[in-house]
């Protein structure tokens, strides 16, 4: 990793001595959300592998226009500080790069994605905005208004908003690509375990 980038996450993630107990965990079983963006030639997932952490922030960065390297850092679900990094990395980057989310000492944790490309026949990504949801710590689910976002000057479309299934967060990054270009994000998620859901039909709110 990058020396300039381990230094941006190392202060952007920061670090706690915290050792509060988190009751809740993910349950087994990935769900997959649809795509924000454009199908690619090449389909990645990134995500470290536990059952105590979730997608919290990601690291956007480009080379010369070209969106070609992802970092993905998942944080415990009990906001300790305690997160797990992976990376999608295809180039080397020409500058420091677009971070979007929540700071790993946060339980909010990432529920949805919206991706905005360029209008261009390379569809390029050029933005990313993060819907979250707090994990409590009896494993409910506290859903937050709005989003984080980035956008590049050369973002134009923002494609629809998806979302993981109620009561489920964000635990991999399914990323679209061609020729090393990212061109859509998806999101695989996991049920926090001890979440019960409502009984009757329940539509997951889109909050802007």
């Amino acid at each position: 990793m990058k020396r300039w980038q381990t230094l941006m996450m190392s202060t952007i993630l920061g670090c706690a001595s915290v050792t509060a107990f988190a009751r809740a965990e993910l349950e087994k079983g990935l769900t997959p959300t649809a795509i924000s963006g454009f199908i690619g030639s090449q389909v990645d997932n990134r995500g470290a592998a536990s059952d105590e952490h979730a997608l919290s922030l990601i690291f956007a960065g480009e080379r010369y226009d070209r969106p070609c390297d992802l970092t993905i850092s998942k944080g415990d679900l009990a906001g300790n500080g305690d997160s797990l990094t992976t990376t999608w990395d295809n180039c080397i980057t020409t500058s420091a790069p677009k971070v979007v989310g929540w700071s790993n000492l946060s339980r909010i944790k990432v529920r949805g994605i919206q991706v905005c490309t360029n209008n261009k026949s390379n569809h390029r990504m050029k933005g990313i905005r993060l819907y979250g949801a707090e994990v409590q710590e009896d494993g409910d689910l506290l859903y937050q208004t709005g989003y984080e976002s980035f956008s590049r000057s050369n973002c134009k479309t923002w494609h629809a908003a998806v979302f993981c299934p109620y009561g489920q967060v964000a635990t991999k990054l399914v990323i679209h690509s061609t020729d090393d270009e990212v061109n859509g994000l998806g999101l695989k998620c996991r049920r926090v375990r001890g979440f019960t859901p409502p009984t009757g039909e329940f539509i997951v709110p889109v909050l802007r």
